[in-house]
């Protein structure tokens, strides 16, 4: 998790970094803007970080995941309100951290839509789609875990 403005190519890299860290089979990226051009500066920053010893030998690459965001009729808004159901009954948790990413989660998500930007929250969107997609059952993460008051009983938080 990460929220701040960079160069494609390093936000790239620290996307990658933490897939790796974490055990993430996949790397998500929002290709609106730039299209065909996100995949090979993403083979291009497993590479340098390969070649830079930064990941270590015989470790899996992500996949590469495209989503297109305007591909939907629906607004950034509208995506966020279809997790809700799965916040309310504690579906999505946030996992604690040494890094604490929830932290970057949670910031993101009281702020919005008051605030932006917006792009946080709705890349969490495109995760949970995707892992709501493709699996039927709740998954638990092993960790420390708290349900998220984000979208609790009286809206946001």
């Amino acid at each position: 998790s990460a929220e701040h403005q960079a160069p494609p190519e390093v936000m790239l890299r620290e996307a990658i970094q933490l897939a790796v860290q974490f055990s993430a089979g996949t790397v998500g990226v929002e290709t609106d803007m730039g299209g065909d051009t996100w995949k090979p500066l993403y083979d291009g920053a497993w590479a340098a970080l390969r070649l830079e010893g930064e990941i270590p030998a015989g470790t899996m690459k992500p996949r590469f995941k495209s989503a297109k965001a305007g591909s939907t009729s629906m607004g950034k808004e509208a995506r966020a309100q279809l997790m809700r159901p799965d916040y309310q009954d504690g579906k999505i948790i946030h996992v604690i951290n040494r890094d604490s990413t929830h932290l970057i989660a949670e910031k993101a998500l009281r702020r919005f839509p008051k605030i932006k930007p917006l792009d946080y929250v709705d890349s969490q969107f495109w995760a949970w789609n995707d892992i709501r997609s493709r699996f039927s059952t709740t998954l638990a993460p092993v960790g420390t875990t708290r349900v998220s008051t984000w979208m609790g009983e009286g809206g946001g938080g």
